[in-house]
């Protein structure tokens, strides 16, 4: 069976500058080579005031093709998850993968991540193909993905700061980074609190704060409020809705349709098969 899927994505909140004088230019001013696979990498603010490398409209970010990936059951049956699946992102916008437990939507987020490397097919990134054991997506993982879990997978033993901190590779920059990521996520004064006191609103906002200190072009979210009350999933939701304006890559994976409203991009998982199913 193959599923070929395709996202093609619009910016959202980019600001454009005047464009170079000579050659052909992308909207922030850089100049656009003539190859569809290599786009430029341009600049502009993230959410704590730091510049960081980002895509041009219409530039390919990601794009995995062939995708095919099994695994044996309990019983030593064969189950295939994916097969032949393909699946490009081409800009900034907000996607959603709804399917039932089971259905892969966490282990396509991981393949995403750079995180699952046990499957046949390609990775490109920015127009190149990733060896899959190699240092590149290790490096490639680090610098462009930000990742956030259900369970938030914050380390109990260290402060709300040390979490976040741990996210930042530049140790002149970290105090300056956790401060403004924590303020962005309104948590401004939580640096020293214990994560062990937080309630799990508080703590999957500093998992979010965690994922933007890296500065990531692509914000991948498995499950981000399987684990809260109505109330608290609503507040996490409305700063998803703000941290979309910065023009990052949003992918978010889940089996809530109310989450998945959120998204301008929406697509169901079921039987191997990636199908869209809404668009706005």
């Amino acid at each position: 069976m193959v599923a070929r899927i395709h996202l093609r994505l619009r910016a959202v909140g980019v600001h454009r500058p005047k464009p170079a004088k000579q050659g052909r230019s992308c909207p922030h001013g850089g100049r656009r080579p003539a190859a569809r696979h290599r786009p430029c990498r341009c600049h502009h603010s993230a959410w704590h005031g730091a510049t960081r490398s980002t895509i041009c409209p219409g530039g390919e970010v990601i794009e995995l093709n062939g995708i095919s990936k099994d695994f044996t059951e309990p019983d030593g049956s064969k189950r295939v998850l994916f097969d032949d699946l393909s699946f490009a992102i081409e800009s900034e916008r907000s996607v959603a993968i709804l399917g039932r437990s089971g259905s892969g939507k966490t282990t396509l987020l991981r393949i995403l991540a750079g995180l699952d490397i046990a499957y046949s097919g390609t990775y490109t990134f920015e127009g190149n193909q990733l060896e899959k054991k190699g240092a590149e997506m290790a490096r490639y993982r680090r610098k462009h993905i930000g990742v956030i879990s259900q369970h938030y997978d914050l380390l109990s033993d260290r402060n709300v700061a040390q979490n976040v901190a741990l996210a930042v590779a530049e140790r002149k920059e970290r105090a300056d980074v956790v401060t403004r990521c924590l303020e962005r996520v309104g948590l401004g004064g939580f640096e020293r609190k214990r994560v062990d006191k937080l309630s799990g609103g508080e703590a999957q906002r500093v998992a979010i704060a965690r994922a933007l200190a890296k500065r990531p072009q692509i914000i991948l979210a498995d499950e981000p409020t399987g684990a809260l009350d109505e109330a608290t999933e609503a507040e996490i939701l409305a700063l998803f809705r703000s941290l979309q304006e910065t023009g990052t890559v949003f992918i978010i994976a889940t089996h809530n349709h109310t989450v998945a409203a959120q998204c301008e991009v929406q697509y169901q998982l079921e039987d191997r098969r990636l199908e869209k199913t809404h668009i706005r």
